[in-house]
């Protein structure tokens, strides 16, 4: 079955719209990140055969273009803009959070050798243009939160027991980390004002999307929501009511974008996932 949009014509003001909290010209399909299976499936090359981080990256916009989103995200992961040095670990379809720590007391955190991000090569970006369809964008990542970094460097039972242990580590820990991002970041409408634009990630045991769009959806931008567990769980028809459904609840005001609760990992059967997308395309 082909998977792929048929006419892709992306339009990266239909998400400029929706983070506007303003109607799209047209249903808009939104992913932080998909998977390299995806990517490769989508793009019809092999990311993992391909060397070096640019041409990665060009087999991830050609993903997102073939799958009809208005723009690409750039991981991180595959630039060298700016990035926690962490211990190799072991990943199969997921991974354990207690696995890979470098700071484990004071001397390792001393000798820890703390990135600086003035001097991350941001030239990359520069590199992609010309690799971008008309319409289309490039939403550049960072490399995760605060908590997601200092998890990979602590662990996560490591830092549990550390912040009641030596609660002065665990704060020295965070400010390094944090004080980075924001160095990296520099936006100062969410640093200094918390001005969002909209909020991504969803789950339905903490609150399901539909409601999150009646709470807060007058406010900010939605983006995404479709629970993993559902989107991994549920048969693919189920996924395009609901995602249909979310489509219907939105169309008079706006301000949303279709997609997933996190982001498509490779346990995502594929049918699901193009189900969801199918929403968007035949709505």
């Amino acid at each position: 079955m082909n998977h792929h949009s048929s006419n892709p014509q992306p339009d990266f003001t239909n998400l400029l719209k929706v983070l506007r909290n303003e109607k799209p010209t047209r249903p808009t399909p939104f992913e932080f990140f998909l998977n390299d299976k995806l990517y490769s499936y989508l793009a019809g090359e092999d990311i993992e055969l391909k060397s070096g981080n640019l041409e990665k990256l060009k087999v991830i916009i050609k993903a997102f273009f073939k799958a009809g989103y208005d723009y690409a995200t750039i991981p991180s992961w595959y630039t060298d803009t700016m990035t926690f040095p962490k211990n190799d670990f072991h990943q199969e379809e997921s991974r354990s959070i207690n696995e890979g720590c470098m700071i484990t007391d004071w001397e390792s955190f001393e000798k820890y050798q703390w990135p600086d991000p003035e001097k991350g090569d941001y030239y990359i970006y520069s590199q992609l243009q010309s690799e971008l369809p008309d319409g289309m964008k490039l939403i550049a990542c960072g490399p995760s939160g605060v908590l997601e970094n200092v998890i990979d460097l602590v662990g996560y039972e490591s830092l549990s027991i550390m912040s009641l242990l030596n609660p002065g580590l665990t704060e020295e820990i965070f400010t390094n980390v944090g004080s980075r991002l924001l160095e990296y970041y520099k936006i100062n409408d969410i640093t200094e004002d918390m001005k969002y634009d909209g909020k991504h990630s969803f789950e339905d045991g903490i609150i399901p999307v539909e409601k999150a769009i009646t709470k807060w959806g007058d406010d900010i931008a939605i983006l995404g929501g479709i629970d993993m567990d559902y989107l991994v769980r549920k048969t693919p028809q189920m996924i395009n009511e609901r995602a249909r459904k979310l489509l219907e609840q939105t169309y008079d005001k706006g301000g949303y974008a279709l997609g997933s609760g996190n982001s498509i990992p490779n346990f995502v059967p594929y049918d699901n996932y193009f189900a969801m997308l199918k929403a968007v395309k035949n709505y």
